[in-house]
């Protein structure tokens, strides 16, 4: 009886174990530092963040090509050159936007901007071809709220 425990026991926790690694391979977190930093300097969930940077990009590196999205965040270089202005950045070059931590670091402040009232479907709309709907102009809540959920779990303090 205790080698079949022992056996099930193991058993459990292989699962468990490839379960995790799989959930990793598939749905990666990527530039966690930048996320946190940008995070508590502009006062935004990173788990927020990080869901707009998964719904945007997937986490997948975006070179620079002008009037591309590029990026995690998928920014466009003529709003780069705004956001850049706005925050008093003097000496940004719009092919600087494949760096993760600028790119992160404009995003992140926009939606700091965009997000004063935390109504995130106010923050959807400004962000732009990001809208959690339906073809028939649902909003999938659902949705939304299982990619927040989702990476609150990567920023839950152990």
């Amino acid at each position: 009886m205790k080698k079949l425990r022992a056996v099930l026991g193991v058993i459990l926790v292989l699962v468990i174990g490839g379960a995790l690694i799989a959930r990793t391979l598939v749905f990666p977190l990527k530039y966690k530092a930048e996320i946190q930093k940008y995070a508590k300097e502009y006062n935004v969930e990173p788990e927020l963040i990080a869901a707009v940077i998964h719904v945007r990009s997937a986490f997948a590196p975006k070179e620079y090509e002008i009037g591309k999205e590029c990026g995690p965040m998928s920014l466009q270089d003529k709003s780069a050159q705004f956001i850049a202005k706005e925050m008093g950045l003097k000496e940004f070059k719009a092919e600087n936007l494949a760096d993760p931590d600028l790119n992160i670091k404009m995003g992140t402040w926009f939606m700091a901007k965009s997000y004063r009232d935390k109504n995130i479907e106010s923050l959807v709309e400004k962000l732009g071809g990001m809208n959690w709907q339906d073809a028939a102009g649902n909003k999938k809540q659902e949705e939304k709220k299982f990619w927040e959920d989702y990476y609150k779990q990567y920023f839950t303090k152990k």
